[in-house]
């Protein structure tokens, strides 16, 4: 199963979402540790591989879809 992983970064935590290419999965705050996030993954995910994305929003507009495109091609 593939997963993307979304990191938005903040000094005193981290807000984490997990998702499919179609489905949020779940999203979660957590104190930054790289540590605990991976073993958080692994354990709830077993066997996933991951794609992760710091800093991102997962809201898609007609925009995104015509700057990722043209990102893709």
């Amino acid at each position: 199963m593939l997963l993307y992983i979304g990191i938005e970064f903040h000094k005193a935590k981290w807000v984490v979402t997990i998702r499919t290419y179609v489905l949020d999965l779940k999203t979660f705050s957590m104190k930054p540790s790289t540590e605990d996030l991976e073993n958080f993954l692994i354990k709830n995910y077993p066997g996933a591989e991951y794609r992760i994305i710091y800093e991102c929003v997962f809201l898609v507009s007609k925009y995104t879809i015509i700057f990722l495109n043209e990102a893709i091609i």
